[in-house]
């Protein structure tokens, strides 16, 4: 499983429990506020009731007119206030009743002129009924305490488990870190390892997925950086190699021509300016390449773009290479009309030149080397393909990298490695692309495609 689903799983269950918490309270919150109204209902029920008994017995008791009024008065206003509490059909029955009782009490005494010792029982009875309404309310009230406490139990219980599931979970999360992360500090070893020079370090590609992919990455990098430098290790003997070469040709040339000797014939004077302009040129290219490859690598590698017949430059080419080996056949084949591109035209000469240059190079018997020319709509392809050796399939990918020479037979074609390199990024500073074909022991094909108007 990866990293990232992990994660999502554990917040999605933090942000359930976290709800559920929160959902729990706002519950809790509003039952609370429910029962704090009934049992302010209850409470006023049970002052009202009360009050109402208290009038009620001081009713009976009263003789002068004038405060009877004032009693009736106040106990209706009472009943009434009463009647905005009741929440039962309990309370509401034991009121209507008291209510009724109390009001035919009234009557009788203002109607009859009754003495209150005559109205004892029906004023125990309103008083009873005014007892029933306040106990109802008592027993109300004391439900609702109950009521109260069961919910409070089952709200600390919930939040026990809640917080249990909390810390189990924080402790789960930690304990996965601890073993999600383990191949993290493998990769960072590996990391120390490699920047303090032992080359042969390797991360561990286990654990997360993330984890395996960024271990899988400093792996690649650290096998490309270790072919780098094998491959400039190569580079070195490769240029030691091919400049002890041409160095010896010329010193045997300059020795034959000692100025304390006596010159030999003229053929033979010739011959060796021939041998010495061949060394030279060779010293030359690979001066060039060397030259090109920094300017391209440091970003300076400048062109001069400008419209030209891409026809004129594979002529060019072409004449330039066709009397270079006798065992090899080039020929071109290019469209009957002009075929414009924007282009630096050196530089793409350069690039036609370097892959004529491997074709021959690569084919070491000799054989057809053609060099084809099309338009393709807002693009020109230029192929270069011959019958040599080919390359085998493994080298490839690795053709254009810098220091990169294939082998043959066991042996190592001469040359320092930077051609294809320098060709692919002049290519592509023409917003162009590069691409081959080749097979081994059959010959190989490589297609420039650039665009007709490239913008510098």
């Amino acid at each position: 499983m990866s990293f990232r689903r992990t994660l999502s799983i554990i917040s999605v269950l933090l942000t359930v429990l976290a709800l559920s918490s929160a959902v729990s309270v706002v519950l809790r919150s509003n039952y609370l506020d429910q029962t704090v109204s009934l049992l302010r209902a209850n409470v006023e029920s049970v002052r009202v009731g009360q009050q109402i008994e208290i009038d009620l017995l001081a009713y009976a008791r009263s003789s002068d007119r004038v405060v009877l009024t004032l009693f009736e008065s106040d106990i209706l206003q009472e009943l009434e206030m009463a009647r905005q509490y009741v929440t039962t059909e309990g309370e509401n029955q034991s009121l209507g009743d008291a209510e009724r009782l109390i009001k035919e009490v009234f009557q009788m005494r203002r109607s009859r002129n009754i003495l209150p010792t005559e109205l004892g029982r029906d004023i125990e009875n309103a008083l009873s009924d005014l007892r029933s309404f306040v106990n109802v309310n008592l027993s109300q009230a004391h439900q609702i305490e109950n009521d109260v406490a069961r919910v409070n139990r089952m709200v600390e219980q919930l939040a026990i488990g809640v917080s249990a599931v909390l810390v189990l979970g924080v402790f789960t999360v930690l304990v996965w870190l601890g073993f999600a992360f383990r191949p993290l500090f493998g990769i960072r070893d590996a990391m120390k390892a490699f920047a303090a020079g032992d080359r042969n370090a390797r991360a561990p590609e286990t654990g997360m997925q993330e984890l395996r992919l960024i271990a899988r990455q400093f792996n690649e990098m650290a096998e490309a950086l270790a072919r780098q430098r094998e491959n400039q290790l190569a580079f070195l003997t490769s240029v030691a190699h091919d400049l002890r070469n041409p160095i010896g040709a010329l010193k045997m040339s300059t020795a034959i021509l000692d100025p304390s000797k006596p010159l030999p014939h003229e053929p033979r004077i010739r011959e060796i300016l021939g041998v010495v302009g061949r060394q030279i040129d060779h010293l030359n290219r690979m001066i060039g390449d060397l030259f090109d490859a920094y300017r391209i690598e440091s970003g300076n590698l400048e062109l001069s773009f400008r419209e030209i017949d891409a026809r004129e430059m594979v002529r060019d080419c072409y004449e330039l290479f066709r009397h270079v080996s006798g065992t090899h056949q080039l020929s071109t084949h290019v469209p009957p009309v002009p075929v414009r591109v924007r282009c630096d035209a050196g530089r793409m000469s350069q690039v036609l030149n370097n892959l004529l240059n491997n074709a021959i190079k690569y084919s070491p018997k000799g054989g057809p080397i053609l060099i084809r020319l099309d338009a393709r709509g807002d693009q020109i392809m230029i192929e270069v393909s011959d019958k040599g050796i080919g390359i085998a399939p493994e080298d490839i990918p690795h053709i254009f990298e810098p220091f990169r020479r294939t082998r043959h037979g066991g042996r190592e074609i001469p040359g320092v490695g930077l051609g294809l390199h320098v060709v692919r990024r002049i290519v592509e500073a023409h917003h162009g692309r590069i691409e081959v074909e080749s097979r081994l022991g059959e010959g190989t094909k490589f297609k420039v495609w650039i665009p007709t108007n490239s913008v510098n």
